[in-house]
């Protein structure tokens, strides 16, 4: 399946959002998403590849940077958010 991915800033917010069509960020994830090795029970399956650590290094960047990260999901789509200093 191809996973369509928009990439938009926000000058006036000062926030770059990230959000991918495909698989969908329960509300119930949420809180584990920036775990190291946490994955989703679907991203669990053999096909779709990764460790788990990805969100966890970008949380992990983000902080020492000062940068705020959020995410939501709906309608499959998840989108993530950076909110830089100003």
């Amino acid at each position: 399946s191809n996973n369509i991915i928009w990439i938009a800033w926000d000058a006036k917010a000062n926030t770059c959002a990230v959000t991918n069509e495909g698989h969908e960020i329960l509300p119930q994830q949420v809180p584990f998403l920036f775990n190291r090795f946490y994955r989703s029970d679907e991203s669990r399956s053999s096909h779709i590849p990764g460790s788990g650590l990805g969100l966890a290094i970008v949380k992990k960047l983000a902080d020492l940077q000062a940068i705020e990260v959020s995410v939501s999901g709906a309608f499959n789509k998840t989108s993530f958010s950076l909110k830089f200093p100003a």
